[in-house]
């Protein structure tokens, strides 16, 4: 019977180091698409541009993901299409359904050549 507590307490004590390794990934992978604020993207004035994001989300559906611009004056996202409207800079920002953010991309939308 002591040899059954032990093997028990070591199945619980391995139980709740890979529920706690799962969790941190789970904080892990937000907290980087949330501190990931450098990305940036230049794109003229009337030019479409595909958003090229490979963020990775657990937990997340990405059907419930969508994307939505800061200032519709200067660009607007359209799915993952980015289309610039006027010069200047915004913020488009991936949230899901609730309205919870997980990656902010900066668009500088710039004048004709």
């Amino acid at each position: 019977m002591n040899d059954f507590k032990k093997e028990k307490k070591l199945f619980l004590a391995t139980s709740i180091s890979m529920i706690l390794v799962v969790s941190l990934s789970v904080i892990f992978v937000h907290f980087r698409a949330m501190n990931s604020d450098k990305d940036t993207m230049k794109i003229m004035i009337n030019e479409n541009q595909v958003i090229n994001d490979n963020t990775v989300l657990l937990n997340v559906n990405p059907d419930e993901l969508y994307w939505e611009s800061s200032d519709s004056n200067v660009a607007l996202v359209d799915g993952k299409t980015v289309k610039g409207l006027k010069e200047g800079s915004t913020t488009i920002t991936l949230k899901d359904l609730n309205g919870k953010e997980y990656k902010r991309i900066t668009i500088k939308v710039l004048k004709d050549k």
